[in-house]
C-alpha cells in the first residue's frame, strides 16, 4: 500500500506582505514626490534695500509697507549702527502689527528708553520696538537678516539690505528713497 503524502501549498501570508510592501513603498515615493515638486517647500526669498544706514535713528522704526518690514536701529557704537529688520506679520494672527510710537508700555525695553510699541490688531500680542514680547505673547517678532558686510552705495554709505523670508517679491521699483 502507499500512502499519498499531501501536496504542499505555499504560505498564504507571503503574497500579502509583498503587496503591502509594494504598497508602502509606492506611497513612500509618491510622497517625496510630491514634497519636492508639487508643494515647493522652499521659501521665497528676496533682497530689500531699505536706504543707507544713517537714515536710521536708535529707537525710531521706519515702515517699509511694500516688503511689509519695520527696520530700526538699537544701538549706535560711534563706528557702526546696530539695525534690526522686523516682520510687521503677526505669526500667530497674520495681521500687520501696527506701530504706537507714543504708547509708554515699551519704554522700559526701547532703546534709550523711548516710548513706543508694535500691537497686533488681531490679538492682544504687544512688542517692544527691539521685537521683544512685552504682552499678550510670548514670541518675540520674526527678524530678518541685515546683509553682511553691508553694500555701500556710490556716495560709500553702508546700505541697509534686509533678506525677506516667506513672501514675494514687491515690485522691483519699491526701494527705499
Amino acid at each position: 500500500m502507499s500512502e499519498e503524502q499531501p501536496a504542499s501549498l505555499p504560505p498564504r501570508g507571503r503574497p500579502f506582505g509583498m503587496i503591502a510592501l509594494l504598497v508602502i513603498v509606492a506611497v513612500g515615493v509618491a510622497a517625496i514626490l510630491w514634497g519636492r515638486f508639487v508643494v515647493n517647500p522652499q521659501p521665497e526669498v528676496f533682497l530689500f534695500d531699505a536706504g543707507p544706514a544713517e537714515r536710521f535713528e536708535v529707537g525710531e522704526p521706519v515702515y517699509y509697507p511694500e516688503a511689509r518690514i519695520f527696520v530700526i536701529a538699537i544701538d549706535d557704537d560711534g563706528e557702526r549702527k546696530m539695525i534690526r529688520a522686523l516682520d510687521a506679520i503677526a505669526r500667530g494672527t497674520g495681521c500687520t502689527i501696527e506701530l504706537h510710537p507714543d504708547d509708554p508700555r515699551g519704554a522700559a525695553r526701547n532703546p534709550l528708553g523711548r516710548n513706543g510699541v508694535y500691537t497686533d490688531p488681531c490679538s492682544a500680542g504687544v512688542w517692544a520696538l527691539g521685537g521683544e514680547a512685552i504682552n499678550g505673547t510670548a514670541s518675540p517678532l520674526r527678524t530678518f537678516r541685515i546683509t553682511r558686510p553691508q553694500p555701500v552705495d556710490a556716495q560709500d554709505r553702508p546700505l541697509i539690505e534686509v533678506e525677506v523670508i516667506g513672501r514675494p517679491e514687491p515690485t522691483a521699483t519699491a526701494t527705499a528713497p
